[in-house]
């Protein structure tokens, strides 16, 4: 009996070394992973805390799929870049030292992201660059993208003053890195295509915090047909509110009551859509119910250009389900799906149901199709340099975690289109900013002159 005790034991133990040696000996895939999880100064890029357990869900899904990296493994770092370009330099250093094979991101800096990985032959996929230098391959060869680039809402808002017979602008733009750099490719872009543009203007949030508002907000339809508003949709709202509440409370000229106005707010719109209280819930005053009318009354003169996603699908409810879930553990604790927003001693909204920033799919599928261009390398006996790397992404099609279709282009950029929202009712006979079909067809034909 002791004998066979001892033979069980000793089998025990050869199978359990063998099975760990088995799991140690698999080669790994460290990806660098590089996140705005706090801010530094830069208060325009929204914290990865909402958004980085999608890196988990990834990597948990790379690592049980066995169509890909088989007989391998995929590992991260990260670090908390805080948007500034000091700090993510040392972190990239660190996460070369440490043996990565590639990065994930940044949101920030990404052009110089692109060339501290160039000089180590390794690839940067970002989930949320901005930088249109980056999409040229002559020069960026290592760099792809998984999300969607704003300098394409400046064709379709070109595209829609065009059909319109719109020839001179105002821009009032808010002063911040991400905002005031698109403001500045629209307006050569626009000048290059013979618009004029009659005037241009700062405004920020203390403005609206705390006043008193701009004079120039008052008089925007004397000097042009339309105004462009660059700015937070936040902003963009309040303008709207207080516009209309001058056109109601005073005498103007007919020429005001043709004013319209665009808003391009460089964020996913896709929560207002899904909740349309939320498109005319001010962020800087009580919203009464006469506020809130006057605000949609402002909004019939209001478009949006939005990457919004027409239709949410089950995998993606499935996906942020799975982010929501990791989002606490390890190495995020994040708070963001926990507990109540608060108002008036009553909890008004659940923060478990709020949804995911789309940067979530993005970063999912940047570290996914990381995984995928790596194991076709692997399988096919080539190096896993960063213009290998990239050059695998470039025309690749795959199904996001949003649940859409999705492809990369030659510059491997994912191509995303941007929508125009106006206001009517949804199927629930809620006034909601919803894409406008149609008309977006016919931006799509001009685009395409």
């Amino acid at each position: 009996m002791a004998v066979r005790t001892h033979f069980a034991a000793l089998l025990f133990i050869l199978v359990s070394a063998f099975l760990l040696r088995r799991v140690t000996s698999l080669e790994e895939y460290k990806l660098g992973v590089l996140l705005p999880y706090s801010y530094d100064m830069n208060r325009e890029y929204p914290p990865a805390e909402d958004y980085a357990s999608a890196i988990t869900v990834a990597v948990e899904k790379v690592n049980s799929d066995p169509t890909l990296l088989k007989g391998a493994k995929l590992s991260y770092v990260w670090n908390n870049t805080a948007c500034n370009q000091t700090k993510m330099v040392e972190q990239q250093h660190w996460q070369i030292k440490q043996g990565v094979v590639g990065f994930v991101g940044p949101s920030c800096h990404g052009r110089k992201a692109a060339k501290i990985a160039e000089k180590h032959d390794l690839a940067v996929v970002s989930f949320d660059c901005q930088d249109t230098h980056v999409s040229n391959k002559e020069l960026f060869p290592n760099f792809a993208r998984t999300n969607p680039q704003h300098s394409k809402a400046a064709f379709k808002i070109l595209a829609h003053l065009k059909t319109s017979g719109l020839k001179r602008v105002n821009i009032v733009y808010q002063d911040n890195h991400k905002l005031l750099s698109f403001k500045r490719f629209l307006s050569h872009l626009l000048r290059r295509s013979g618009v004029k543009i009659a005037s241009s203007n700062k405004v920020d949030l203390r403005t609206f915090y705390l006043g008193p508002l701009p004079n120039f907000l008052h008089t925007l339809p004397s000097t042009s047909q339309a105004t462009i508003l660059v700015t937070s949709f936040g902003i963009a709202r309040e303008i709207m509110y207080h516009f209309q509440a001058y056109l109601e409370n005073n005498t103007t000229p007919i020429l005001y009551s043709k004013h319209n106005f665009i808003s391009v707010p460089l964020e996913n719109m896709n929560r207002n859509v899904l909740y349309p209280f939320k498109w005319f819930f001010s962020e800087f005053e009580e919203s009464t119910p006469e506020r809130m009318n006057m605000t949609q009354r402002a909004f019939k003169r209001l478009l949006v250009v939005s990457d919004v996603i027409d239709q949410e699908t089950n995998e993606f409810r499935v996906f942020e389900q799975k982010l929501k879930k990791k989002a606490s553990g390890k190495p995020w604790f994040s708070k963001t799906y926990q507990g109540c927003l608060f108002f008036g001693g009553k909890c008004i909204f659940d923060k478990s149901t709020s949804k995911i920033p789309l940067k979530g799919a993005y970063l999912y599928d940047a570290v996914i199709q990381f995984a995928a261009a790596l194991h076709e390398l692997r399988e096919a006996g080539l190096k896993t340099t960063g213009k290998n790397v990239v050059n695998r992404l470039k025309g690749r099609h795959f199904i996001g975690a949003d649940g859409h279709q999705h492809k990369f282009d030659e510059n491997a950029d994912v191509v995303y289109d941007y929508t125009v929202l106006g206001l009517k009712r949804d199927k629930n006979n809620e006034l909601n900013m919803l894409p406008m079909v149609s008309y977006n067809r016919i931006l799509e034909k001009y685009n395409r002159i």
